[in-house]
């Protein structure tokens, strides 16, 4: 016969065991949409597309004013990062979530990508995030290039990615298409 706490570690072992894998379903993920991610992210006209000679991948960059990017965030969304370029030119921004989106919470920010020590050199960064979304909706990450008065007016807004965090218990499961 087994002693007591033998019996309580063997409890708690097939206990953990069994619970494990429910709690990783429930945890949140990340996914990164790319110039590829056709589903999810849209372009204006005026994009172009530049490789890196090292490794083949991608990215996309936009000279108009106005010129804009639009991702259309999964279900249950409780955050996003913006993936891009600074750059040692003119690089305002506007970014939001659900801009003209009826019953939403409109999410703004003004984005400077301007970095005057840039080379071209430096890796794709994180230039603005979102957090603490409603989970509940679903949302869309409009971005626009603005003029910026330090270059003449003129301005570059860059695209690498973005990284969208999802939650599967952050929404009402009815609500999930």
């Amino acid at each position: 016969m087994l002693s007591f706490s033998v019996s309580i570690n063997v409890l708690f072992l097939i206990l953990s065991v069994a619970v494990l894998p429910w709690r990783a379903c429930g945890a949140p993920t990340n996914s990164t949409f790319r110039l590829n991610s056709t589903e999810a992210v849209s372009f204006t006209r005026g994009w172009s597309v530049a490789t890196f000679a090292e490794d083949g991948s991608q990215f996309a960059f936009a000279n108009g004013l106005q010129d804009d990017v639009q991702v259309k965030l999964p279900t249950n969304s409780t955050a996003v990062f913006y993936q891009g370029f600074r750059i040692a030119r003119g690089a305002l921004y506007f970014a939001c979530v659900d801009c003209g989106v009826p019953n939403t919470t409109q999410r703004l920010a003004n984005i400077d990508a301007h970095d005057s020590t840039e080379n071209g050199t430096q890796p794709p960064e994180t230039l603005f995030s979102f957090t603490d979304l409603d989970p509940t909706q679903q949302h869309i990450l409009s971005v626009v290039n603005l003029p910026d008065p330090r270059f003449n007016n003129t301005s570059q807004l860059t695209f690498d990615s973005v990284i969208v965090t999802t939650d599967p218990e952050g929404g009402d499961p009815m609500l999930s298409s």
